[in-house]
């Protein structure tokens, strides 16, 4: 036994062979002075709600392995006894060939939990093991101890899960940074996020018997009588009932997170994310712990129960992030992009990012590098990035390939989106040990990339194929398209790009396959251009569909500087005239019947890459102008938050309405627009490039040496730029011509 192969003292630990869905986990421990700081790290393989005291402080969702949940749990903690609790559920539901989809199965599930406390006279570390109690319902129940966590997971996964804080605000923004960015981010960035959502009253027979009748929704049988809350945007928490009953009352609570009612043709809510309980008689308040997110709750119950329903809301699961970030223009459009993209992220925002706090629930790296990018302007926050990269299951969706030699695997394109996300995480944070850490990893990505290059220096995409008694996802790429094979721009300019990412990092930790690395990302820029440029289009295409013009990779190409400045103005028009709409730019020039892929479908996330080029070429206003059509269409569609696709048309709302890889336009308003970005890792340089187009604006955006401030006003008819940056932070500016500027230090 290796010592990576060690176990520590912490315990798996669980209650088997009950009948009952819940179990309680308790430890009761003394503290002789006050904790200075304390914490509780979990990991569960059903959910998990952890209370401290008798405070509830959030739940482990315990949807897959190895997910830590990291909470500050400081303020809960007393001098004397102290009791930890942890109410333990069900693996999962799931669906048997003789049983209705719902049906609960009472899986065996364990818990795994360190709790650390520090005082001035050192630290307590509490993990779970074979002296904690249980309490179940079920008599014939037994507590068991059923594995530990090694070391090596406890490096990997443990130590790198992001900090559930218990306070989001940031009190100590420097006074130079408030007087440039004004006094509304000042009381923005002063602001806690509010601890619960309350919804008004949609639609209920409960208060009106005038409802009853045509308008009851569907699910709802003659015999109940129900109640539907609009949260007015999606929220994502435990729902919180209060109630008064003179006896006990069965309910079923549906959730769903459209923007509409009318989305689903009616409000057909998703069964399987009932939640069904039982409320106990009395007065009281009843928080549920299963974690759901929903823009509508329906609450039912049978019409003949004597009961009264005073209120619903939902207490609110996000992971805490101080209000940093800030985007404010006199386009009042923008400031909408820029806050409801923030929003869109916040909602994905858990133990990693997911890539849709409903349906996926869990990390994406072809959603994570836009999730990152996000979040290092609205929050500054790179903690979960760091915790959604440590994760190593699924393999597919986090962008793994346990084999360099595995050809039938889905998603290609993600461990190439996983290595940029490495590539910008260092240019973001100037982590070295960040990349110490991974860059093991990297390297078995880059060779099973390499294993997929051809002797013409292109990748070939085959078809994924699978079991038939195994399900899971045959996707080729981020589309969710099976059918887009062959020799694509797309795939061989992500494979060109993560090449340059790793003889980057191969520079950084002196490794000298740095020059092979670089010699092959040369052959294929050179390939691409050679066989996968179309003289019909004036732009790249894909090899087995000539006719079609793909917007992802002529973006990318132009993005990653596979394009010259010549075939970049020539790229930008044919986007133009193929695939522009009024509503955005098109994932494909044609109809086609790929997965989400086509004519009829536009990618907000393939938008922010495009727009991005546009940016970088100087294409301002062209990049400006498919940022209101793609985000502004969706806004004036009722977007709350930004949906995974959307349609290129102008009324029609996508199903699934919050994906944080749409989120982009919040990074290219600061990025771009306001023009903040770093020019060497962890901004050991800032690059200021301001755009032309806004005569107004006020940005700050939070950095690893402090809070960047800009604003921009007209000063004796010329653009006039204020910068308040950290002292020592060196500054390179690029403005419009005849404007000027000034920087303030402090």
């Amino acid at each position: 036994m290796n010592n990576k192969e060690l176990l520590t003292n912490i315990c798996r630990i669980g209650v088997e062979s009950r009948s009952c869905e819940f179990v309680v986990l308790k430890k009761v421990f003394s503290l002789k002075e006050l904790s200075t700081y304390g914490t509780i790290r979990l990991t569960a393989e059903g959910i998990c709600a952890i209370y401290v005291n008798g405070a509830f402080v959030e739940a482990h969702k315990g949807r897959l392995p190895n997910r830590v949940l990291c909470a500050e749990i400081t303020s809960h903690l007393h001098v004397g006894e102290n009791e930890i609790r942890l109410v333990s559920g069900a693996h999962y539901y799931q669906k048997t060939a003789n049983e209705q989809f719902g049906a609960r199965q009472f899986h065996f599930s364990s818990v795994a939990a360190e709790v650390t406390v520090t005082t001035e006279s050192g630290i307590l570390r509490i993990p779970t093991d074979d002296t904690w109690d249980y309490e179940c319902e079920d008599a014939n129940a037994c507590f068991t101890v059923c594995g530990q966590i090694t070391e090596a997971e406890y490096e990997r996964f443990w130590l790198r899960a992001a900090l559930w804080r218990e306070h989001s605000a940031d009190p100590a923004v420097p006074q130079a940074v408030k007087n440039v960015a004004g006094e509304a981010y000042a009381a923005y960035a002063a602001c806690e996020e509010p601890t619960y959502a309350e919804p008004i009253v949609y639609l209920s027979d409960v208060l009106s018997s005038a409802t009853v009748g045509a308008g009851r929704p569907e699910m709802v049988k003659k015999n109940e009588r129900y109640a539907i809350f609009d949260f007015s945007r999606l929220v994502v928490g435990y729902t919180v009932l209060s109630y008064e009953c003179e006896e006990d009352v069965p309910v079923t609570l549906l959730y769903d997170f459209t923007e509409s009612t009318t989305d689903f043709d009616g409000l057909k809510i998703m069964e399987r994310l009932q939640i069904q309980t039982t409320l106990k008689k009395g007065s009281t308040e009843l928080q549920l712990v299963r974690r759901r997110a929903a823009r509508f709750v329906l609450v039912k119950y049978p019409a003949a129960a004597k009961f009264r329903l005073k209120s619903l809301r939902m207490r609110l699961s996000m992971l805490p992030s101080a209000q940093k970030g800030w985007f404010r223009c006199e386009d009042e459009m923008l400031n909408r992009m820029w806050e409801v993209g923030k929003y869109t992220l916040q909602v994905n925002k858990h133990q990693e990012y997911e890539s849709c706090p409903r349906n996926e629930m869990k990390f994406f790296s072809g959603d994570g590098i836009m999730d990152a990018l996000v979040d290092y302007y609205a929050y500054g926050d790179s903690g979960l990035t760091d915790a959604s990269l440590s994760y190593t299951e699924p393999y597919i969706s986090v962008g793994l390939r346990p084999d360099e030699h595995d050809r039938n695997a889905a998603l290609w394109d993600y461990p190439a989106w996983r290595m940029i996300m490495y590539h910008n995480h260092y240019l973001y944070t100037g982590d070295r040990s960040f990349v110490e850490f991974y860059y093991e990893e990297m390297i078995q990505l880059i060779r099973w990339m390499i294993n997929r290059i051809g002797s013409d220096d292109l990748v070939y995409q085959h078809p994924v194929y699978f079991d038939v008694f195994f399900s899971h996802s045959d996707a080729t790429e981020y589309s969710c398209s099976e059918h887009r094979l062959g020799r694509k721009t797309y795939l061989n300019v992500l494979f060109y790009k993560s090449l340059l990412c790793m003889a980057d990092f191969a520079d950084l930790m002196q490794d000298k396959r740095a020059i092979e690395w670089r010699e092959l990302a040369a052959r294929i820029k050179a390939a691409i251009n050679k066989v996968l440029w179309s003289e019909q289009f004036e732009a790249y295409y894909d090899q087995q569909q000539p006719d079609i013009l793909p917007q992802e990779g002529n973006a990318l190409a132009v993005l990653f500087d596979v394009a010259d400045e010549a075939q970049s103005r020539k790229v930008f028009a044919a986007l133009e005239k193929h695939n522009w709409s009024p509503y955005g730019s098109a994932m494909l020039s044609c109809e086609v019947n790929h997965t989400r892929g086509g004519l009829s479908s536009i990618s907000p996330l393939m938008c922010t890459y495009e727009a991005e080029a546009r940016f970088l070429c100087g294409d301002e206003k062209g990049a400006l102008e498919l940022m209101r059509r793609c985000w502004g269409t969706m806004l004036e569609k009722g977007a709350e938050t930004f949906w995974e696709f959307t349609y290129n048309n102008g009324s029609d709302r996508w199903p699934i309405p919050a994906h944080s890889w749409s989120a982009g336009c919040t990074y290219l308003l600061s990025a771009y627009v306001a023009g903040i970005r770093p020019a060497k890792e962890g901004y050991g340089k800032l690059l200021f490039a301001p755009m032309a187009e806004l005569t107004k604006f006020e940005c700050v955006v939070p950095t690893p040496r402090g809070y960047v401030a800009a604003n921009c006003r007209t000063k004796e008819g010329a653009l006039h730029y204020t910068l308040a940056l950290p002292h020592g932070m060196e500054a390179e500016t690029h403005l419009p011509d005849g404007a000027t500027s000034e920087i303030c230090y402090y």
